[in-house]
């Protein structure tokens, strides 16, 4: 028996060989929690003959093919490590398995067709990545750092942000940001359709999702059923003095002159309702001398209405355990 097996393994090893057991056992579902980014964790069941259909799509809006190498250097104990090992049932290619670790690709030494990462991996790898043969690499579990993103038309490998949520199982959208075609607008996987409600949140329908049309919290533009603008969260929407704003709007113009780990938040105003504030992690706070030029820098790349009004320094911002920033603790 796997579980056997699993329970004589490291960590990282025993989820793998865990969640193999749970995969091939009789029942119709699997449990998964949620990440806690955005509320508090809870454990919802997916059904195992939807998270096939999903790794078909990704299967055929990549091209995979039985005979590919893929990757696995994410937790097992997480969706996204999770639907690297169902791909590989579905797919059928060779799926090589390494520690999760902030640069999995240090130590390789074969080509590999597919893997996916997060924005943390992708950052810490960088330089790695520049000599690696890697063909697809999806990036996900947190939005990527447009410093970062800028950045990676060095890189030779065919790198995609997705767009998804533990409850759809695996992404349903996909963007690709590097390269010649790349672009800020996702596409939807194929059988899934986007539409919006009246506050522009997005709703995602297909057939194959346990919950379906799914609503989510995210405001986007919509071009048109099978692609959108991310814009940013609704439950991040900032209201000062009547204009609604979008944090993360600010935080990719201002990426690249703010030289710390940093979000666009709020603090309480008389006037405005809410004031818009730069929170940077740093354990001791900056001179008055370093804020007013810092806000000087990042003045000509929003609008007034945009430009924080106070920088606050935090000695450490609050993290799910797979390293999501809890904004909205932050925030309050």
């Amino acid at each position: 028996q796997l579980c056997d097996l699993y329970k004589t393994q490291n960590d990282w090893q025993g989820h793998i060989f865990q969640f193999i057991d749970e995969w091939i056992d009789d029942k119709p579902t699997i449990k998964v929690r949620t990440s806690g980014s955005t509320g508090e964790p809870k454990a919802i069941e997916l059904r195992k003959d939807h998270l096939r259909q999903s790794a078909r799509r990704t299967q055929e809006f990549f091209g995979l093919r039985p005979k590919d190498s893929a990757l696995l250097c994410l937790p097992a104990q997480y969706i996204a490590g999770k639907m690297m090992i169902v791909r590989a049932f579905v797919v059928g290619y060779n799926l090589m398995i390494v520690p999760p670790s902030s640069n999995p690709f240090v130590t390789l030494t074969t080509p590999i067709d597919f893997t996916a990462i997060t924005p943390h991996q992708l950052a810490e790898s960088f330089e790695t990545l520049k000599h690696k043969q890697i063909r697809i690499i999806i990036v996900g579990g947190s939005e990527i750092p447009p410093a970062l993103e800028s950045k990676l038309h060095q890189l030779p490998q065919n790198i995609y942000a997705t767009y998804g949520m533990t409850e759809t199982g695996s992404h349903v959208a996909l963007r690709k940001i590097n390269g010649i075609d790349a672009t800020d607008v996702y596409e939807a996987l194929p059988g899934v359709h986007f539409n919006v409600d009246c506050h522009n949140r997005l709703i995602i329908q297909a057939d194959y999702l346990t919950i379906t049309p799914l609503q989510t919290n995210d405001v986007v533009q919509l071009i048109d059923h099978k692609h959108f603008r991310w814009l940013g969260r609704f439950d991040n929407v900032i209201n000062s003095g009547g204009i609604k704003i979008f944090p993360e709007n600010i935080e990719r113009k201002i990426a690249p002159v703010v030289p710390y780990p940093f979000y666009i938040g709020t603090i309480p105003d008389d006037k405005l309702t809410e004031k818009v504030c730069l929170f940077i992690e740093k354990s001791t706070p900056l001179s008055p001398s370093e804020e007013q030029e810092l806000l000087q820098k990042i003045r000509p790349l929003v609008e007034t209405y945009q430009l924080p009004r106070k920088v606050i320094c935090l000695a450490k911002f609050e993290r799910t355990n797979n390293g999501k920033l809890i904004r909205k603790n932050l925030k309050r």
